[in-house]
């Protein structure tokens, strides 16, 4: 993972396996500073381990989250 690449990637609907994860994880901590949205990268890989370990994760309408009950 020494280049860089230069186009746009859509993180949350890759498929990841757990080891990119990881190795994708290591490679924007030690370089955070060059990524203008470090936190926004952290976040969805937090999302996709979370996804890959409970066989998924539940989506809610967002209408259904501010229901009163």
């Amino acid at each position: 993972m020494d280049r860089v690449d230069l186009q746009n990637v859509d993180y949350l609907s890759h498929v990841w396996q757990e080891e990119d994860i990881i190795a994708t994880e290591k490679y924007i901590r030690v370089r955070k500073s060059n990524f203008q949205n470090y936190h926004r990268l952290q976040y969805a890989l937090l999302r996709n381990w979370a996804k890959l370990r409970n066989n998924g994760l539940c989506c809610i309408a967002l209408e259904s989250a501010h229901t009163p009950r």
